[in-house]
């Protein structure tokens, strides 16, 4: 009972956190990673499958709310690339949550946004440090989608988008795997 207690306890904090959102970016990025880390642990607790499920859509809020602050960071500050990169990783959270709900309309529309920015963020700033491989993983995820979606199936959609990402990491071991499905 203590546990079940701490969870509620602790998905309450969250939800009040979220409805006094932050006006500062990095703190709702805090609050994010929070609700995140939080989510993690409840998916792993079988008797828990109700508060995922809210867990779920709590991120999924909160997630779209970063990533309306975060397009107008990237609008206003076009020469700063953190905030492309998380907005990158932001489309693409929201990409997997859609996925994992089954609506893979959505799920296609996030990774294809975020794959905008991420093309967008490698040709501006290909000669900056550090800066790189973010296309890689929504590629991927594209071509799982196109492979798994009863909707969405197309192989040669699957097949061009697993290709890129291997292109664009040739050394990461899941694309490989996600390349192997496609053909």
């Amino acid at each position: 009972m203590k546990k079940k207690e701490a969870w509620r306890r602790a998905v309450e904090a969250h939800a009040a956190l979220l409805a006094n959102a932050p006006e500062r970016l990095d703190h709702l990025l805090d609050l994010l990673q929070g609700r995140a880390s939080l989510g993690a642990r409840l998916a792993r607790e079988p008797k828990e499958k109700l508060a995922t499920l809210a867990n779920r859509k709590a991120l999924g809020e909160l997630t779209r709310l970063a990533v309306s602050r975060l397009e107008n960071c990237a609008k206003d500050w076009p020469t700063v690339p953190t905030y492309h990169e998380i907005l990158c990783r932001r489309r693409n959270q929201l990409g997997l949550l859609s996925a994992g709900e089954g609506n893979w309309a959505e799920a296609e529309k996030q990774y294809r946004l975020g794959l905008d920015v991420a093309l967008k963020l490698e040709a501006d700033f290909a000669k900056s440090p550090g800066v790189g491989g973010y296309s890689g993983p929504l590629f991927d995820n594209l071509a799982c989608l196109y492979i798994k979606s009863p909707k969405h199936r197309d192989p040669a959609k699957a097949l061009a988008c697993a290709q890129e990402a291997v292109k664009r990491n040739p050394n990461e071991p899941a694309f490989q795997c996600t390349l192997a499905d496609a053909c």
